[in-house]
């Protein structure tokens, strides 16, 4: 579960150094008991009286699934036409809290990523950073994207598909039928003007 308390911490607590050492080396952290006992109490107090699963319910899932469709409408709208493919068929049930999809070939998620950074303000999470070295031929993540719908409110998310669409759309532009990169005729000025 993704609920928790942000920021309780046990470097947070602030103690006498002796204390401190005592506490870390106490039994129950040395046997693998978890040193976040303040969370624990708290999250306790909460599964016990029923409010977490009632604020899991009534806030978070609907505010979730308003998002998640927000999200899959802007990518069948913007990035459905462009060749992206989405590799789940049935788009009225999930779980979790992202989407993958895959880009058009021949473009490199990673680059993608770059460009979207650089030239759109935007923070896209290429597949390949959620590979596992030296299983790359077992899950190719090259075209990959993972987008996280669970931060950003329906308009955010959109705009940021329509970003992404406008990346993809400039990246496609700069390939050749064969999927070769086109230089830019500023690049070949230079080139020429270099000789």
């Amino acid at each position: 579960m993704a609920v928790r308390w942000p920021r309780l911490r046990p470097h947070d607590i602030l103690a006498m150094p002796i204390t401190l050492i005592d506490a870390v080396n106490s039994g129950s952290s040395k046997s693998g008991g978890a040193p976040s006992q303040l969370t624990a109490t708290y999250l306790s107090s909460l599964l016990q009286s029923g409010d977490l699963q009632q604020h899991i319910v009534t806030t978070l899932q609907p505010a979730y699934a308003r998002r998640y469709y927000s999200l899959m409408s802007a990518i069948e709208k913007y990035l459905i036409p462009l060749g992206v493919e989405l590799p789940q068929e049935d788009r009225d049930h999930m779980g979790g809290y992202f989407v993958w999809f895959a880009l058009p070939p021949p473009l490199d998620a990673t680059k993608v990523a770059v460009q979207a950074k650089e030239k759109h303000d935007l923070i896209i999470a290429p597949g390949p950073i959620f590979g596992v070295k030296g299983d790359e031929d077992v899950a190719n993540l090259k075209r990959n994207v993972r987008v996280c719908f669970a931060w950003e409110q329906e308009p955010s998310l959109v705009e940021g598909i329509q970003r992404l669409s406008r990346v993809i759309r400039d990246m496609q532009d700069g390939l050749d039928r064969h999927g070769t990169e086109v230089p830019s005729p500023s690049v070949e000025l230079a080139v020429s003007n270099f000789h």
